[in-house]
């Protein structure tokens, strides 16, 4: 299992202080939250902030990552998001691209084709996709969960990622019986699977062990509900 930091950095100062503290902490991956900072994202500017972040992260792999704000993140247009993260791949600076399974805007609409090119683009550039898909209402039932993965995997991601928030103890063992399934049943790509929030903890601490090959870990502000420090990780 490997542990990955998100940077939240609100401007690039915090941002490449961040980024030194994973380096520091010996963390196997590092996320740029993009949503989270402040600063205009010119192209240029864009290719700037990322040389510097590869500069001080080495050789850990980064995951470029705008949360959009129907899944937690901040608005952004269909056509911004499509074009900052094709941007993003043509730099060559960027191991990994994160996406959203469901349209930026309708959360139960899935464009198959517009994410199928997305891909193919970022795949073109040298990156590798991550596509993801979090609710932060419910848990979805066991079928729909590996329903959501598999379809990921069937578009050509290669890695797949779903993080939902549980209401019951009960939730919690849906995620992971869906995690040991997938892992047994549908094991094509590297697989992420949280259950969020205190309730869910045991997602992310026994991650390794239940099937789950990324899990993310906080060095001090958490990007997300229930983050475990990474040295309690450890």
């Amino acid at each position: 299992m490997k542990i990955c930091v998100s940077l939240t950095g609100r401007n690039r100062q915090e941002l490449l202080k961040e980024a030194l503290a994973v380096k520091e902490a010996g963390c196997d991956l590092a996320e740029w939250r993009v949503d989270c900072f402040d600063e205009p994202l010119t192209k240029q500017h864009l290719t700037e902030i990322l040389k510097q972040l590869k500069a001080e992260l080495s050789e850990i792999p980064l995951i470029f990552t705008f949360r959009t704000a129907v899944e937690g993140g901040s608005f952004i247009s269909r056509e911004d998001y499509v074009e900052l993260n094709q941007t993003a791949a043509g730099t060559g600076l960027v191991s990994i691209i994160d996406l959203e399974l469901f349209d930026i805007v309708d959360k139960n609409q899935i464009d198959e084709q517009s994410i199928t090119s997305i891909i193919s683009t970022i795949h073109e550039a040298g990156s590798k996709v991550l596509l993801s898909n979090h609710d932060f209402k419910k848990t979805p039932p066991k079928d729909i969960i590996i329903n959501r993965l598999c379809m990921m995997q069937n578009l050509g991601a290669d890695i797949v990622k779903i993080a939902v928030m549980p209401q019951c103890e009960a939730d919690v063992e849906i995620l992971l019986a869906a995690t040991r399934d997938m892992k047994r049943n549908h094991n094509h790509t590297q697989i992420i699977t949280i259950s969020m929030g205190e309730m869910g903890r045991t997602s992310r601490l026994n991650a390794g062990s239940l099937g789950t090959d990324i899990t993310f870990g906080t060095l001090g502000r958490a990007s997300a509900p229930g983050q475990v420090a990474v040295e309690l990780l450890r």
